[in-house]
């Protein structure tokens, strides 16, 4: 019986297109679930919900860029990819709570009005 084929390291390449996958999966789930729980409230008004466009925009498209700009340029081969790739994503995390958690205040205070 042959023996398995070792796996490669873990690329930073690989973890790039996984995270976009993963943000651009997250962003479409988020706007399915605000688009049901719409529907079911039979809310029609003006909503300040903007955690979907912030997954979306910045961790989708930021992402699909820094795909292109790797095959350019090896962004991923510099020493200090690792540090801002785990950098942004603590931000992005912190930017959609924070919009979040004001859409949810902006909503408790629409229903005391």
């Amino acid at each position: 019986m042959p023996a398995p084929a070792e796996l490669p390291p873990w690329r930073a390449d690989e973890k790039v297109v996984l995270r976009c996958r993963l943000l651009h999966t997250l962003g479409l789930v988020l706007g399915f679930f605000y688009r049901e729980s719409a529907k079911a409230h039979d809310f029609s008004g003006s909503s300040q919900l903007t955690a979907t466009p912030h997954v979306l925009a910045l961790g989708t498209l930021f992402f699909l860029i820094v795909i292109v700009l790797d095959k350019q340029f090896a962004l991923t081969s510099g020493r200090w990819f690792n540090a801002f790739f785990w950098t942004y994503n603590a931000g992005l995390v912190m930017t959609v709570a924070r919009e979040s958690a004001a859409a949810k205040q902006n909503a408790e205070h629409t229903v005391e009005r």
